[in-house]
């Protein structure tokens, strides 16, 4: 599809090439007139008379004159006069142009979505009659609906052959047997579970010399003194984690040593209480 603009140009040039010669049939003149046909923004199409050179559009029952939108006239040129002269040995040389014009004037829109406005080049060119699209339509429908109804009846008279025959139902005599009860057993108290023993904390000294203090500090007095891969038990820490109480079998005083100087080798210091 193009727009009325290009089709009018098209259609100059087509003439132009008729007046040359380079047509080399009537049929094939009408056919490339046609493939010009053009729609409007309404969904109106048009299409240029091939001989009398003027716009044309197709009102749902025939092509009647008229000016495109946009276009200021509906002529495109002059007339197309002595059409079988101007075309070569292999055309029609007697055909009359009334003939042409009148075949031409009453052709309907080629597209799928208008009725057809080429006629088919087999023997006499008949215009599509789209009348009778809805026979085959309605067969078809007629057709589905007698083998739905086909398979619907035949499915239930299916099922009624297949279907068993329910059997009577028969009462069950239940029986009630008295069961003879136990005399109650007196549940003994389950025995505590045995405390498990703690973990103790165990720390080795890492450096040298250590000095051991009596409090948890740098200004602590010095009670005594432990050397390097000696081995105690952490019996406690400071709020901060940064001392730690030991027990020395030496000193019978509560002692302090730096957390930096040991090393935990078994325990959680976690688990510790927090001493003064």
């Amino acid at each position: 599809m193009t727009n009325f603009d290009d089709a009018e140009a098209k259609y100059r040039d087509m003439r132009e090439r008729i007046k040359h010669g380079e047509l080399p049939s009537l049929a094939e003149f009408e056919e490339q007139v046609g493939e010009l046909a053009t729609q409007d923004a309404k969904g109106i199409w048009w299409e240029i008379h091939p001989y009398n050179a003027r716009w044309m559009y197709y009102n749902g029952a025939q092509w009647v004159e008229g000016i495109p939108p946009g276009q200021k006239q509906c002529v495109v040129m002059a007339p197309l006069t002595q059409v079988s002269q101007r075309f070569n040995a292999n055309s029609t040389p007697n055909a009359p142009v009334s003939s042409i014009q009148r075949r031409a004037s009453i052709r309907q829109p080629l597209h799928q979505d208008r009725v057809s406005s080429r006629w088919e080049r087999l023997g006499r060119r008949v215009p599509f009659d789209s009348s009778h699209l809805w026979i085959p339509f309605a067969a078809g429908a007629v057709v589905l609906l007698l083998c739905g109804c086909i398979v619907f009846l035949g499915g239930n008279l299916l099922l009624s052959e297949t279907t068993p025959t329910p059997l009577p139902t028969q009462t069950a005599i239940v029986r009630r047997i008295t069961s003879t009860v136990q005399p109650t057993s007196t549940l003994q108290p389950t025995p505590p579970l045995p405390t498990a023993t703690p973990i103790l904390v165990r720390a080795k000294v890492l450096e040298a010399r250590v000095n051991v203090r009596a409090a948890p500090s740098l200004d602590g007095k010095i009670v005594g003194r432990v050397v390097r891969d000696q081995e105690f038990t952490i019996i406690g820490r400071s709020a901060d984690s940064a001392w730690y109480q030991v027990e020395l079998a030496d000193i019978a005083q509560p002692s302090w040593v730096s957390a930096q100087t040991v090393q935990v080798i078994s325990g959680q210091i976690t688990s510790l209480p927090i001493t003064q």
